[in-house]
């Protein structure tokens, strides 16, 4: 196992903010079904809710990853930060329109998509390329580590602790704003202005985006609908039949662990086995996904025994899902797109998160689980596109 990038002290620098980061967008994230519940919003509007931040984030990820590439990644990190925290004030105690509330999503997403994007441009421009599947899969698991720990203690402050939303709004806004003051004063630049570089330096350009790219791009679309509807679905099938706020903390964190754990040693180990390429190990993933998707919630039986058993599974390879697409991108980057090529991948995915959230509202009956089937079906024709990605990038 290639395990070199953990003598880069900058790429430490960034993974540890990394994991900050995930943990200070995540603290919410248990209470915001109640949240929406207590504000007494139609159902048909809890889909758009959560589109609305996702709408920001296409628009901001494409603007952030253009500006990260003309004048570093650094700058913008920080004022997305800031951004954020501020919004997420807005959030929580400007409500009483639903417009308003629409406005507060939409800047929200905006700029939380500056950090989220460029975190992963920093991680890339700081690993090595004989490691950066390895380098990738370690940042993975520490951002999904970090959401974990955010969905824990955020369960915890309101299930046990006794704190109000309003209060977790404060607390969330209060390190975001702490965590803008360690990116400023701990932060690597990775990514210098190009004004700054030799002509030497500047690297030649090429076309970033070829048809394979933008096939890859749709099989991201299709994954990360069907993704996204099973995770924020699966939060509100546990609250909807019956379970705390701490119960569902309880069962991220656990899913954290094991992906972070999973994408330490596993993905490093796989790779290594004979004819499994990480292009052969992202198909079998994905295929393998949608199957214990349709086992989990067609099995009869209790939810939690069936969350705890074939959906953990579930839970553990769609995080080495996640650096193995990504490795795949980047090796369609170079230094001066970096960032551009990974705002549009997250401006896709930002997509999928305003598609897929639409499409659940539509599908959703509480306490019905017709619409994981329906993410099931989704990764299905994620794998189908995958496949044909692969095909036209041999070919070409």
């Amino acid at each position: 196992m290639n395990f070199s990038f953990l003598k880069n002290k900058r790429f430490l620098f960034i993974v540890g903010l990394y994991l900050l980061l995930n943990v200070f967008v995540n603290i919410l994230h248990p209470i915001t079904t109640v949240y929406v519940r207590e504000l007494e919003l139609d159902s048909a509007f809890f889909g758009f809710f959560y589109s609305a931040m996702s709408l920001g984030q296409v628009v901001g990820s494409l603007l952030w990853g253009f500006l990260s590439d003309k004048k570093g990644r650094k700058p913008w990190m920080i004022l997305g930060t800031i951004g954020y925290a501020l919004s997420q004030l807005g959030f929580g105690f400007l409500n009483r329109y639903a417009i308003v509330i629409v406005l507060f999503r939409l800047l929200s997403g905006f700029f939380a998509s500056a950090p989220i994007t460029l975190f992963l441009s920093a991680v890339i421009d700081e690993s090595e390329t004989s490691s950066r599947t390895e380098s990738l899969s370690f940042a993975a698991g520490i951002a999904l580590l970090g959401a974990s720990i955010g969905y824990e203690v955020g369960g915890l402050l309101h299930t046990y602790g006794g704190l109000e939303i309003p209060t977790l709004f404060l607390v969330q806004s209060g390190f975001g704003l702490v965590l803008a003051l360690l990116l400023f004063f701990f932060l690597p630049e990775t990514r210098r202005a190009i004004a700054e570089q030799t002509i030497e330096e500047k690297p030649k350009e090429k076309k970033a985006v070829r048809l394979p790219v933008i096939v890859f791009l749709a099989f991201l679309l299709c994954l990360t609908v069907g993704q996204v509807n099973l995770s924020k679905y699966t939060d509100t099938l546990v609250i909807d039949r019956g379970y705390s706020t701490a119960t569902l903390g309880h069962y991220v964190f656990i899913t954290g662990l094991l992906g972070f754990f999973a994408n330490l040693f596993l993905i490093p180990v796989l790779k290594k086995a004979k004819n499994l390429r990480h292009e052969r190990l992202l198909l079998l993933f994905v295929f393998v996904s949608a199957i214990l998707i349709l086992i989990t919630y067609n099995v009869p039986g209790d939810l939690l025994v069936m969350l705890y058993t074939s959906n953990l599974a579930y839970a553990m390879i769609k995080t080495m899902i996640t650096p193995l697409e990504q490795a795949h991108l980047a090796k369609n980057t170079h230094d001066s797109n970096r960032g551009t090529v990974m705002g549009l991948r997250q401006s896709v995915i930002s997509i999928g998160n305003v598609i897929g959230p639409l499409v659940g509202s539509a599908v959703y009956v509480t306490g019905s689980a017709t619409i994981m089937n329906v993410s099931a079906g989704f990764l299905g024709v994620g794998f189908l596109i995958l496949i044909l990605a692969l095909f036209l990038e041999r070919k070409a």
